[in-house]
């Protein structure tokens, strides 16, 4: 709706989008995340030698923490599915800024190499848009994220880590996917690396873990893997994370 039209213009101010729904639409949807703030839970991780890329359809948006000096650094690649012909494109956003500081547009099984310097330090946005196709994001920077409550991914996914904030006594996360050959498998992995849930959809299309977090686990990143399901292939996966969470995922 008024989110999705501007979503290639700008960074959408999800309150403000939210707010607009909500008055035009009656949508109640609640965006905004109001528990601990947000920090890097290490200051200086080490670097991956192959950093798996996420493939996402429909329009996604990353962000990037960049300290004074580094340059934005990312693999960005137009994954044609079936016959459709969209283009991909791309923008960077700066810290404050309404207009890009970047912006490309890829054609389908076209891949770029992004390494873009930036004037200053702080969160960058990048928004992505494959139309029809996916688009495939490699982040090579050390604080990087994936956003949204809500993920529209294509096929297995590496780990996907989420964060659990301190005081948290349970949460749940959803698994959706589309055709009736299209299954899915979804497993989350305590911080100990321990299974908290696992499950898959088959002719239930969804699949919903209620997971309880002992305190111990509570203040820690967690992990979810997308893999195959008993039959069918994995195409198109929503995930649906609990509001109550932060919505960011490395």
């Amino acid at each position: 709706l008024f989110r999705r039209s501007i979503e290639l213009d700008n960074v959408a101010n999800l309150n403000y989008c939210a707010w607009l729904e909500n008055r035009n639409w009656k949508m109640n949807r609640i965006a905004e995340y109001i528990g601990q703030p947000l920090k890097p839970l290490i200051a200086s991780p080490r670097a991956m030698a192959n950093p798996p890329a996420v493939s996402v359809r429909d329009p996604h948006a990353f962000v990037v923490l960049l300290t004074e000096g580094e340059s934005f650094r990312a693999r960005i690649t137009c994954s044609q599915l079936g016959r459709y012909e969209s283009s991909c494109h791309w923008l960077l956003f700066a810290p404050g800024q309404d207009e890009p500081v970047a912006r490309g547009i890829l054609k389908p099984n076209q891949t770029e190499d992004l390494n873009i310097p930036v004037n200053e330090k702080g969160i960058h946005n990048l928004i992505v848009n494959g139309g029809k196709n996916a688009v495939a994001v490699t982040l090579h920077n050390h604080h990087a994220a994936l956003a949204g409550h809500r993920l529209h991914l294509l096929g297995e996914t590496g780990p996907l880590y989420f964060y659990v904030p301190s005081g948290t006594k349970s949460f749940k996360v959803n698994l959706r996917t589309a055709g009736p050959n299209e299954k899915a498998t979804m497993t989350i992995f305590d911080p100990d690396g321990k299974k908290a849930a696992s499950g898959f959809t088959g002719k239930n299309p969804t699949y919903k873990a209620d997971i309880k977090v002992n305190p111990q686990h509570a203040g820690r990143p967690w992990r979810m893997l997308i893999r195959r399901a008993p039959t069918g292939i994995v195409e198109d996966v929503d995930i649906q994370l609990d509001d109550i969470l932060p919505a960011y995922w490395s």
